[in-house]
């Protein structure tokens, strides 16, 4: 499930620092900045920020 299906995002200060990680995650990192078109790279970016974001309340 995707986070925002869960309702509205309450807890920001969480949010940011989910979001301070996923940019520091490696993998994310190298889907954002290298063959960012292919299937892989799209694939990995969704499911990494999915993740990333699954908790936040």
């Amino acid at each position: 499930m995707r986070r925002l299906e869960a309702g509205n995002i309450t807890k920001h200060d969480d949010l940011k620092v989910k979001y301070d990680q996923l940019l520091e995650d490696e993998d994310y990192r190298n889907a954002t900045t290298s063959s960012t078109a292919s299937e892989e790279s799209v694939d990995t970016r969704l499911a990494t920020a999915t993740d990333a974001f699954a908790e936040v309340e």
